[in-house]
């Protein structure tokens, strides 16, 4: 049994691939490769928690899942009779170039760490960047993929969300404020658009009631042939926001119908001068 274990598979100089350290390694890669399934399968793929609950649970999978790997990775290297310190004195000097080639990439790895740490940001959060606004589908080391309302997946550097001002819709207290432009005629009974357009948005169950985010109506201004309105609700539907807009101002349009509110449409006057001087010189 020693004769098969020290067996030497492989040789080059002083180093040597024996039947042992190869057993060593499959076994060190197969034990990691077990761990992380079972971990996933009962921590991860339960379908009785939510999906922020989820999100939450998927960060530190990750976070474990890299610190096997490294740890896996490490052994591998022992096992096969390298030393680790004298490694990385070795390649000091390469390590120092390749960090100044490649520090964006390190400043997204090192984002991505403390992502993944603080679990502000989470698998299924949405959020919003700058003019962009998507669901979080996937976090890691150096990129996240978040997914937009027009059902596009896109690739952002981890560094984005750590330097630039990102809004986190999916906390449990937040709601964000929206509005509905529109115009009426001056001759219309502006407290009955009102109580249309807050009977209209009471229609909705995603549009919150609370007393101090209850649907309101306000006159923005006086417009030159229209009296320019506004209704301002509350929701914390904010990734499919577009679509509750839509189905709002439609019912708005049904309701306006109905009471015979019209919109006001633009009108001109042309006034047409003619030349009297260019006249009479043609005439003469």
């Amino acid at each position: 049994m020693k004769e098969i274990a020290n067996y030497k598979l492989y040789e080059i100089g002083k180093f040597s691939l024996t039947s042992e350290s190869l057993i060593g390694i499959c076994f060190a890669i197969f034990f990691t490769y077990i761990i992380l399934f079972i971990i996933r399968r009962g921590f991860i793929n339960n379908k009785n928690i939510t999906e922020h609950d989820n999100g939450r649970r998927t960060s530190i999978y990750i976070l474990l899942k890299y610190f096997l790997w490294t740890f896996s990775i490490t052994t591998c290297i022992r096992i096969l009779g390298f030393d680790i310190g004298i490694l990385l004195a070795g390649s000091a000097a390469l390590l120092v170039g390749l960090g100044f080639g490649l520090q964006g990439v390190f400043y997204d790895i090192i984002s991505g760490i403390i992502m993944l740490a603080e679990r502000k940001i989470r698998v299924g959060d949405i959020l919003e960047l700058k003019d962009k606004v998507g669901k979080v589908k996937e976090i890691s080391l150096r990129t996240s993929i978040l997914l937009t309302r027009d059902e596009e997946e896109i690739i952002v550097p981890n560094h984005k969300f750590i330097a630039d001002d990102v809004i986190n819709t999916s906390y449990n207290s937040f709601c964000r404020r929206f509005s509905i432009e529109l115009s009426v005629g001056f001759n219309e009974d502006i407290e009955k658009v009102k109580i249309i357009l807050i009977e209209s948005a009471l229609m909705f169950d995603l549009i919150l009631r609370d007393e101090d985010k209850h649907p309101r109506v306000r006159l923005s201004k006086f417009g030159d042939q229209a009296l320019h309105m506004e209704l301002l609700y509350y929701t914390k539907e904010v990734f499919k926001i577009g679509f509750l807009k839509s189905d709002l101002r439609m019912e708005i349009l049904k309701r306006f119908r109905a009471e015979n509110i019209n919109f006001p449409f633009p009108s001109y006057n042309l006034n047409f001068q003619t030349d009297t001087t260019a006249t009479n010189r043609a005439r003469e």
